[in-house]
């Protein structure tokens, strides 16, 4: 049985571990937070086992048994934690690491240092958008472990008329658009896409932008259509 540890149980870490778990993976799930045992125990159950501990220190790793994992997922809310808890369990014989990361100007870096597999929450939308058009079935793991994400169809105003995105971002903010929907036909938004008013486009933050929860919700809302496999 394939082993897994995930360090933090918020919410992308109890999605992943029920995932995990669905497809016959043995989940250790990893927390500062002793309280985090009690939302455990009520969204996971006893399939998975809790364990106390600071991932940025050693010693609380090796408690974890990290050199048994073949995979450590790094799923805290916070970069700094995650890499530096991805590199440790690197040192300590953890077989494979993948690290949650909310800001996109520190891929290279963790590539730098040896990360190679980052867990990006909006690069996950972009790719689910993508998978629309091509194939309907990816969107079943994203769909699962992307819940953290809120995605809007949203139209463009005089406030953001004529302004340039920024490697998909509206400058600014941390709101990323990920589609725009021209002469009635979706397509992903280029990095420096120039937005005009009365654009429709899908946007998605994980500080959240609105009320809606998932892809689903975003293809009803917006006529997206995923093509229909032979």
């Amino acid at each position: 049985m394939t082993r897994c540890l995930i360090i933090g149980a918020g919410d992308v870490g109890i999605r992943l571990a029920k995932l995990l778990l669905e497809r016959g993976f043995k989940v250790t799930i990893m927390d500062i937070d002793e309280k985090a045992m009690d939302r455990v125990l009520k969204d996971v159950g006893f399939e998975a086992e809790f364990v106390h501990g600071n991932a940025e220190v050693p010693a609380d790793l090796k408690k974890a048994d990290v050199s048994k994992a073949e995979v450590v997922i790094a799923a805290t809310n916070n970069d700094r934690a995650n890499v530096i808890a991805g590199l440790i369990a690197k040192k300590l014989g953890a077989k494979d690491v993948v690290v949650r990361l909310k800001n996109p100007t520190l891929h290279a870096a963790c590539q730098r240092l040896g990360i190679r597999k980052i867990l990006d929450m909006s690069r996950l939308a972009i790719i689910a958008i993508d998978s629309l058009l091509k194939d309907a079935d990816v969107l079943q793991v994203i769909d699962e472990i992307s819940g953290t994400i809120k995605l809007e169809a949203i139209t463009i105003d005089d406030k953001l008329n004529e302004v340039t995105l920024e490697n998909n971002r509206i400058p600014g903010t941390n709101i990323m658009v990920i589609a725009v929907k021209k002469h009635d036909k979706w397509r992903l938004a280029d990095p420096n896409f120039k937005l005009k008013k009365g654009d429709t486009v899908i946007a998605v933050s994980e500080a959240g932008i609105g009320i809606l929860k998932n892809i689903k919700e975003i293809i009803r809302r917006s006529g997206l259509k995923p093509r229909k496999t032979t």
